[in-house]
């Protein structure tokens, strides 16, 4: 859920989805967003804190997350490298992490671009 209002699947349309307005502010939650499951692009930048979710991983149309420039923290799930697939980017810089990268990113052979 985002403070906009509403779930964020209906703030995102079809394939393509990029909120990083400084205006949106919160927890990054997967409720909504589970629904999209053609989303290929997601940008959720600027101002959400908290975990990464390993449920955001079941939207296996996605090929470009990023989540950079927020307040996330703890570990990134072993569960977010599993799945990529082709001219897979991901962007997570600018955050506050911790621990070590998930040994999963190893198995990320066509990884395009990766961003801590």
């Amino acid at each position: 859920m985002t403070r906009a209002g509403g779930p964020a699947s209906r703030a995102i349309p079809g394939r393509a989805g990029s909120r990083n307005s400084r205006s949106l502010s919160g927890r990054v939650g997967p409720r909504g967003l589970l629904q999209l499951q053609s989303l290929r692009f997601l940008s959720l930048s600027n101002n959400f804190t908290g975990a990464l979710s390993p449920d955001l991983t079941r939207l296996d149309g996605l090929r470009v997350v990023d989540l950079s420039n927020n307040a996330l923290s703890g570990t990134v799930p072993y569960e977010f490298f599993r799945k990529c697939g082709s001219s897979w980017s991901m962007s997570l810089a600018n955050n506050a992490f911790n621990g070590e990268l998930p040994q999963s990113l190893g198995s990320c052979a066509s990884l395009a671009y990766l961003n801590f």
